[in-house]
C-alpha cells in the first residue's frame, strides 16, 4: 500500500509540474504572438546585461 501511494504522489507531482511548465510555455507563446518582434527584442536585450552584472 505504501509503495502504491508513494507512486501516486510522485505521478501527481510530475503531472502538476508538467501542467505548470506547459502553462508557462503557452503564456510565453501568447505574449510573443501579441507583442511585436521589435518589442520582444528590446526586452531580451534589457534582460541579458542585468543577468551578466
Amino acid at each position: 500500500m505504501d509503495k502504491k501511494t508513494k507512486r501516486k504522489i510522485i505521478i501527481g507531482i510530475l503531472t502538476a509540474a508538467l501542467l505548470l511548465t506547459g502553462g508557462m510555455l503557452a503564456m510565453i507563446a501568447i505574449h510573443e504572438k501579441i507583442a511585436p518582434a521589435g518589442m520582444m527584442d528590446k526586452t531580451t536585450r534589457l534582460q541579458i546585461p542585468s543577468v551578466s552584472q
